[in-house]
């Protein structure tokens, strides 16, 4: 029975995969929060416990014969950008530091964001062996980690994936759409012209993953940065359809079996107020809020379209439904979840 290690598996993305790699027969180590609400993770059977990822002599034990770590955990909204630093990228390398103080290294697979790369021109789509260009505090922080993380390459077999907008049943982060859409009619988004998104189902996500720690491409170590192939051990973790804002609303309408909706843009510079405003509040409170200056810069760009041809190509993985067939379902869980 393979071993897996899995850190933040109470989350959105991490449950899903935990509970597709126990389901296939694994056995899985679930790195949770002391404050996490663990009911729905222990239920699939996986071992909980808790430890902090700098203390290398707390994780030891967890880390034994452990055949893959898929390294989910991670902070989307901070105070600043030391914190998304200090948890996103130096999290990151303390992690792989324990692993390959191991005697038996696992493969590390590292759930990264298209953040990391940063935008694109629009009518173009970004291939993982482009320059990377993050615009925004939290996609730096995901580059920082995925440059640390080549310092163990040599040591460990890595492989970064960089989702794009991951939706499906449990996600909160697109709730807002489906929800404002249900209950008002109104879909808000920033700016006129919006970009065109990568996205991705929850559940196609975890196929790459699973591919990923099987038969992916692994990182070349930083010695050897400059010998290697650009991309090499990054893989886009997207459809190959590339809805804007208004357009994933038009199909979020459709979802809800809705007849109509109103769009609602928002002319500059209101998102950038909005965005300061929350960001204010949350400094004040001392809660990050999730809605900021660094989202609003991410949604406002010209173009986040990054190419599934790697992924398709290498692990022949395409989606298993169409978009709107995919929102359909998350509707469904949703509903009977009584979260819409």
């Amino acid at each position: 029975m393979p071993t897996a290690f899995v850190t933040g598996a109470t989350g959105f993305i991490g449950g899903h995969l935990a509970a597709a790699l126990v389901a296939r027969g694994w056995r899985v180590k679930a790195l949770v929060r002391p404050t996490s609400r663990t009911t729905t993770i222990a239920a699939t059977g996986a071992e909980l416990f808790t430890a902090a990822l700098d203390d290398a002599q707390a994780l030891a034990p967890h880390l034994e014969n452990v055949d893959c770590v898929f390294h989910v955990a991670g902070a989307i909204a901070a105070l600043n950008e030391a914190e998304f630093q200090r948890v996103n990228a130096a999290g990151a390398a303390a992690l792989a530091a324990a692993c390959a103080a191991q005697s038996r290294p696992p493969t590390f697979i590292f759930v990264s964001s298209v953040a990391a790369a940063g935008p694109i021109a629009r009518g173009r789509v970004r291939a993982e062996s482009d320059a990377a260009s993050p615009i925004s505090a939290y996609g730096r922080s995901k580059f920082a980690a995925e440059q640390a993380l080549r310092d163990f390459a040599g040591d460990l077999p890595i492989t970064v994936v960089r989702p794009g907008v991951v939706f499906g049943p449990g996600d909160r982060s697109t709730l807002s759409i489906f929800s404002g859409i249900a209950y008002s009619g109104l879909h808000v988004y920033p700016r006129f012209r919006t970009p065109p998104l990568s996205v991705i189902y929850v559940d196609d996500l975890v196929e790459i993953l699973l591919a990923a720690a099987d038969q992916g491409e692994r990182l070349a170590p930083a010695s050897a940065n400059g010998d290697a192939l650009p991309g090499q051990g990054v893989y886009f973790a997207t459809r190959d359809e590339f809805p804007t804002y208004h357009e994933f609303g038009w199909l979020a309408a459709q979802a809800l079996g809705r007849r109509w909706f109103v769009p609602l843009p928002l002319a500059p510079p209101i998102p950038f107020l909005v965005g300061g405003l929350s960001q204010l509040a949350g400094q004040v409170r001392g809660k990050a809020s999730i809605v900021n200056l660094d989202k609003m810069r991410e949604a406002t760009v010209t173009s986040w379209a990054c190419s599934p041809a790697k992924v398709q190509q290498k692990f022949r993985l395409v989606p298993r439904d169409s978009l709107l067939e995919q929102m359909r379902q998350t509707v469904v869980w949703y509903r009977t979840n009584r979260w819409i």
